[in-house]
């Protein structure tokens, strides 16, 4: 079984009303997107799915799955900070593991700073909606 769980991501994380306030709105929406990068209105919010990968196996059947998701906070200015705080209590509430701390990355052509967090999650998939 395949777990998707990108969209219940992406619709947690536009439920926080700083980080809305936060991103650039494109049109009037909110520049938060899933597996691709934001266009060129900044501060925005991109989620990636980097795993979904079986995990435990029980009578050669698969029974979990382990998720990582990358989301990448992009500004011009560097102020990410009280909305990557939101954002990880978030995913902890949905049963994420923050992982492996990445510096922030900065694309100096383009003066774009980029706070990678990375999260992961083992999923049992008789609990798993």
């Amino acid at each position: 079984m395949i777990i998707e769980m990108t969209k219940d991501i992406v619709q947690s994380i536009v439920a926080i009303p700083e980080v809305v306030r936060w991103v650039a709105k494109v049109g009037a929406v909110p520049n938060i997107s899933a597996n691709k990068l934001p266009g060129a209105f900044y501060p925005a919010i991109a989620v990636y799915e980097i795993e979904n990968d079986p995990e435990m196996y029980a009578d050669d059947e698969e029974q979990t799955s382990l998720l990582t998701f990358q989301i990448s906070l992009f500004s011009k200015d560097g102020s990410h900070g009280t909305v990557q705080n939101l954002i990880d209590e978030k995913m902890k509430e949905l049963g994420f593991i923050r992982g492996t701390k990445i510096p922030l990355l900065f694309d100096t052509d383009n003066n774009i700073s980029n706070r990678v967090l990375l999260y992961s999650q083992e999923i049992e998939h008789s609990l798993y909606k």
